[in-house]
């Protein structure tokens, strides 16, 4: 998929395929083909030299790695990653821990379970004073709290409820509000490859969702006001 984060010297980056058997060419070096070709998950690279930069660390996870979202934990002194695999196979989040100051330390910590059956598409996080996580996927979305006063971290959130939207079958992509009072949820009808924004269409197909980020209740829909061709 290849989906980055990037925090000072350290680049995250998606594997989401079985690796392959074997090598390829990067740029003007030859990369050798990884020992396990079905491996999928979170490459880390050093990229304090911008020019040359250095894998050191390679998180192998179960689903691999559709996309991915960075929280830093300056506190601790690393870097958090919130990793989406996108499979239905797999209805949670992974928490992965790079330290700032060695990421060759890289490692998984624990796998965050959504409370449904549908997938993690993508993970939206808001810190500072509203410390909240959505992760949209499947038929809907799941939102956490990372707040001590609720009984979560960011390590280890606290599941505040699971939604599931009508009409929707793959729920792609969230954004909070800047305040974090609202979220937004998006979804891909027919894949992101068929048209599903003709005038004949469902409406649900052409529309985005906004809701009350604390109590999960719709607040409001945005409807795409024009009609696309089947192209």
């Amino acid at each position: 998929q290849g989906d980055l984060v990037v925090w000072d010297d350290i680049l995250v980056r998606s594997w989401n395929t079985g690796a392959g058997a074997t090598a390829t060419c990067d740029g003007d070096r030859i990369v050798p083909p990884l020992p396990d070709t079905s491996w999928e998950g979170l490459h880390v690279f050093d990229i304090s030299n911008e020019l040359n930069p250095d894998l050191v660390a390679s998180v192998n996870l179960t689903c691999g790695s559709h996309t991915q979202t960075g929280v830093p934990d300056l506190a601790n002194n690393r870097l958090l990653i919130y990793n989406s695999g996108s499979s239905s196979t797999c209805p949670s989040i992974e928490i992965v821990e790079i330290p700032l100051g060695n990421p060759a330390g890289a490692a998984f910590l624990r796998t965050e379970p959504n409370g449904r059956t549908g997938s993690c598409h993508d993970t939206s996080v808001i810190l500072g004073d509203v410390m909240r996580a959505a992760c949209a996927g499947g038929n809907g979305f799941t939102v956490w709290s990372m707040d001590p006063a609720d009984g979560g971290s960011l390590t280890d959130p606290m599941l505040m409820y699971t939604k599931t939207v009508a009409g929707v079958s793959i729920g792609h992509s969230h954004t909070f509000s800047w305040d974090g009072s609202v979220l937004v949820f998006g979804h891909e009808p027919g894949g992101g490859s068929q048209a599903r924004c003709e005038s004949g269409d469902a409406q649900g197909d052409k529309t985005l969702f906004f809701y009350d980020a604390e109590t999960g209740n719709q607040i409001g829909p945005w409807v795409l006001p024009r009609p696309q061709t089947s192209t």
